[in-house]
C-alpha cells in the first residue's frame, strides 16, 4: 500500500507538470471517497486522463519525466492506457476521449469489445466538464469527477453502491 500511495503521488507530480487532467477512477475513485487512498484490498490504481490533452503534449518529455524518477512507464495501445510500475506497486493512467458528448475509453480493446465499452467504459461529458472539483487521494488533492461517485453507475451499472471487500478483507 505504502508503495502505491508513493507512485500514486509521484504520477501526480508528473501529470500536473504537463497539466493534465487526471483523478482517481474505477475502483480507485470508491477508494478516494472512502478512504482517501486505494481501497485496503486494490492492487493497483486507476487514473483517468483525457485523450485530447495527450495529445498536445511531447510523449517523450512525459516518459522521461517517469523514467528520471526510476519509474518504469509503458503505453498499451489494446487497452488505451499507460502503466507505470515501481516496485511492487503500479498505477493504470487509462485515456478517455469525448465523442459528442459522451466519454469513453480509448484502445483497440474498446472498438474489439464495443457493446461491452459503450455499456460499461462510458459516461456523459457533464461529469468532466468545466472546474472540477479537488478531492484527497494518497495525500495529495486531485480533481475528481462533478457529483463525487455517481459517475460509478455508469461505470458499474447493477451494483455501483454497494461495497464489494474480497474475501479475506
Amino acid at each position: 500500500m505504502k508503495d502505491m500511495v508513493n507512485l500514486t503521488r509521484t504520477a501526480h507530480a508528473v501529470l500536473s507538470i504537463f497539466n493534465l487532467t487526471h483523478m482517481p477512477f474505477y475502483g480507485s475513485l470508491f477508494g478516494a471517497y472512502r478512504y482517501k487512498n486505494p481501497l485496503p484490498w486494490d492492487q493497483d490504481v486507476d487514473l483517468f486522463l483525457r485523450r485530447e490533452e495527450m495529445d498536445k503534449i511531447d510523449e517523450d518529455a512525459f516518459v522521461n519525466e517517469f523514467r528520471k524518477r526510476g519509474i518504469r512507464i509503458i503505453y498499451r495501445p489494446w487497452a488505451g492506457s499507460y502503466k507505470i510500475f515501481m516496485r511492487k506497486a503500479e498505477v493504470d493512467m487509462f485515456l478517455f476521449k469525448d465523442f459528442s458528448g459522451t466519454i469513453r475509453r480509448t484502445g483497440l480493446e474498446s472498438y474489439v469489445f464495443f457493446v461491452n465499452h459503450r455499456n460499461f467504459h462510458s459516461f456523459p461529458s457533464k461529469y468532466v466538464e468545466g472546474i472540477l472539483p479537488q478531492i484527497e487521494f494518497c495525500g495529495v488533492l486531485m480533481s475528481a469527477p462533478h457529483g463525487g461517485i455517481d459517475v460509478q453507475q455508469y461505470l458499474y451499472r447493477d451494483d455501483w453502491l454497494i461495497e464489494k471487500r474480497p474475501r479475506g478483507c
